[in-house]
């Protein structure tokens, strides 16, 4: 019976915009740069294609406690969590290793990204953050494999202000939210000599615990988990035009439950509630990289950046079963890369190209101990962990996209094609049937392209198309994971796979009215090959046995929307809606017959809105936001089977209302809070595997010392 009082509230909304004064005259603003949709600098407003970016204030305004969180309000993004410290956002339908995460133009993906949603994405340390941008659809002409969803990169702070010759800050900060029991902070240095050299470095903590769900219950009864940050980058500007970084990041989560697989998860609406005793990750991600950028005019570049990179990433999980055996697993990523990129403004357009290489060098370990064996046979090591052992994966890339104006002023064609080559290697695999050590080597090439066109119809409309391919490679998750993963399930090796294949069609538009703005587009994704989960009808232990199989053929499509009105140099409304739809072939069962069926957690049709008041000064700010989403019944096979996470018959509809607030105390202190969910209604995002927090109060204060 809550539902109506956040509903009334999107009313409201709708009619605010009505009461703003109309005799304020909008501010001046400054148009923001994105850099990630075409590899190089540009206004979003002239992208061919559906773009969002989200600047520090919003990241401050939001009180983002992980990065996926951060893509809330983001039109066609869903941010499922497996658990509190496990979220993974859905691009246009797709999540994990079919949607690329960028930190400073460095991916983050790795060969053993496994199917669906996974929990890398909360190894970034959202503190650290300057800016966020979003770049809807396939782009693997620019980013190569994975890049099927979209693209999301984020961008860490450095230092900005060189104004006086020798000048260094300290800031803390610090974050409390009573319903998510947890408290963040961070602790930052930077400063500068003259304006060749500057430094910002960082550290952060956080603990978690024991969230309070709507109904007013602890769901999560396992103590929570904490992590902890360090961050640096140098930046030296040895000449005009000149600028080399060097930058270290650490981040290290501890002790986070896969909850819902456990006796200490509660059901939702009918779901059903795991046995085993514990189970718990951490995960560990390192980075280390140094970068050169140049601008100067020559014949092959007027912008150029080369990246030289090193990061490892490491997991670790132990598991007690309901019968009391345990296992404890992970695995180790070093990944060495080398990224170079050119800028050239010619007579054939404006151009950008270059090559990047990518090598991922992975071990893995399982040991399995049951207690009611002997001593002699009560431990046992397995040949590979959750992927194969002693494996290493590569990835060349050769790209190249022409910005060419057809009508001058008027029509502008985007042209992009990429080469892509893949090498796997796995040496210690374990076969599903035999339990001996067998080896699987694989190599695939690619060639991808796009097609996309931007039509000013006027300087404040502009239309755009797209014709955009996308690709997987198989990586180590596919062919040689040997792990549970749904509800009951595990995944066994499956040598043999070969490349996902996309085509997107995209027509949308965009309108600079200012001071109201809009941007939306229809997209349709058709889909080959897709890799997808298939019952083999075998149990191993107590789980039933999932292979993969080049089963999914089929399509994604969808709409999506945003619209913002400055109505005032005060008053900011926004709203936004999404919907999508698929259809894609499998396997329901372990009989070789294909059905048409929907594709795995497709996002139900969501919508929400937001009202803003910034008084000047003193400077404080109020707002009003609201999400909803309807009931998603329309389930996929393996939806249906993921019992412990989506209810019977589909997952529940929300509508939730926040309200937040800040207050600028002066030149050095500045004070946010919200009060999230005020209805306290009891809700859970679709494919999630717990509730949300119940009405949340949260409040930040960061505090400058100059």
């Amino acid at each position: 019976m809550r539902a109506p009082r956040p509903f009334l509230a999107l009313l409201a909304l709708l009619a605010l915009p009505g009461l703003a004064q109309d005799g304020e005259e909008p501010a001046v603003r400054v148009l923001p740069v994105v850099v990630t949709a075409r590899r190089a600098a540009a206004d979003p407003f002239e992208e061919p294609s559906i773009v969002h970016l989200l600047e520090r204030e919003d990241l401050q305004r939001q009180l983002i406690r992980t990065l996926p969180e951060a893509l809330w309000d983001v039109p066609g993004v869903m941010v499922q969590k497996t658990s509190n410290g496990q979220g993974s956002p859905y691009l246009r339908g797709f999540t994990g290793f079919r949607t690329v995460l960028l930190v400073d133009g460095i991916r983050l993906n790795n060969s053993v990204f496994r199917e669906g949603p996974n929990q890398y994405w909360n190894t970034v340390d959202p503190l650290s953050l300057d800016r966020i941008e979003v770049v809807k659809g396939p782009t693997s002409a620019l980013y190569g494999s994975d890049a099927i969803g979209g693209v999301v990169q984020a961008f860490t702070r450095e230092r900005e202000e060189f104004e006086l010759d020798l000048d260094w800050d300290v800031s803390a900060y610090a974050r409390a939210a009573e319903a998510e029991r947890s408290v963040m902070s961070r602790v930052q240095f930077e400063g500068n000599v003259g304006r060749e050299y500057g430094f910002l470095g960082g550290y952060s903590g956080g603990y978690f615990g024991d969230v309070r769900q709507g109904s007013g219950s602890v769901q999560d009864k396992t103590g929570g988990y904490w992590q902890q940050a360090g961050d640096g980058k140098f930046t030296l500007f040895p000449a005009e035009g000149a600028k080399l970084t060097v930058a270290h990041y650490e981040f290290d989560l501890n002790d986070a439950w896969r909850t819902h697989t456990t006796d200490q998860g509660e059901a939702f609406h009918g779901t059903t509630v795991g046995d085993d005793r514990m189970r718990r990750l951490d995960q560990d991600r390192r980075l280390t990289y140094a970068a050169i950028e140049l601008e100067r005019e020559s014949p092959l570049f007027d912008k150029f950046r080369a990246t030289v990179s090193l990061q490892e990433q490491r997991e670790e999980e132990k598991r007690e079963r309901a019968d009391g055996r345990r296992e404890r697993q992970g695995f180790r990523v070093l990944s060495p890369a080398v990224s170079l990129q050119l800028e050239k403004d010619s007579p054939a357009g404006k151009l950008a190209y270059g090559t990047e290489w990518y090598h991922d060098e992975v071990s893995s370990f399982r040991i399995d101990i049951d207690p009611r064996r002997t001593a002699r046979t009560r431990e046992v090591r397995r040949i590979q962990g959750p992927v194969g052992d002693r494996a290493s994966y590569d990835t060349l890339g050769l790209f190249v996209q022409d910005e060419i104006e057809v009508f001058r002023d008027f029509v502008t064609v985007t042209l992009g094609a990429r080469y892509t080559h893949v090498w796997l290697d796995a040496g210690e695999v374990e076969d599903p049937v035999t339990r001996r050590e067998i080896r699987i080597s694989e190599a695939w090439p690619s060639v991808v392209g796009s097609f996309r066109t931007l039509i000013k119809a006027s300087e404040n409309w502009h239309l755009f198309t797209g014709v955009n391919q996308g690709f997987r490679a198989p990586n180590l998750s596919d062919l040689t994971r040997f792990d549970s993963n749904r509800s009951g399930e595990i995944e066994t090796p499956a040598p043999g796979l070969d490349p996902e294949h996309y085509l997107t069609m995209e027509a949308g538009s965009k309108l600079r009215f200012l001071p109201f703005e809009a941007q939306a587009a229809y997209y349709y994704t058709r889909i080959w090959d897709m890799i997808l989960r298939q019952p083999t009808g075998r149990t191993i232990g107590r789980e039933r046995e999932v292979t993969k199989a080049n089963a999914g053929d089929g399509f994604v499509h969808g709409v999506e929307g945003e619209f913002v009105a400055h109505l005032s140099d005060r008053v900011r409304w926004n709203a936004h809606i999404s919907w999508q739809e698929s259809v894609v072939e499998q396997f329901p069962t372990s009989a070789p017959v294909i059905e048409k069926d929907n594709l795995s957690r497709m996002a139900p049709l969501a919508w929400g809105g937001a009202l803003r008041y910034t008084h000047p000064e003193p400077s404080w700010y109020v707002e009003i936001s609201s999400r909803f989403a309807v009931k998603q019944d329309r389930l996929s096979p393996d939806d249906a089977r993921d019992t412990q996470r989506i209810p019977p018959g589909g997952t529940p509809g929300y509508a939730v209302l926040t309200l937040r607030g800040g207050w600028q105390v002066n030149d050095n202190v500045r004070v946010t809070g919200a009060v999230e969910n005020v209805t306290d209604a009891n809700y859970r995002i679709l494919g999630s595997g717990q509730q949300e927090p119940g009405v949340n109060g949260i409040l930040a204060t960061e505090i400058r010392f100059p």
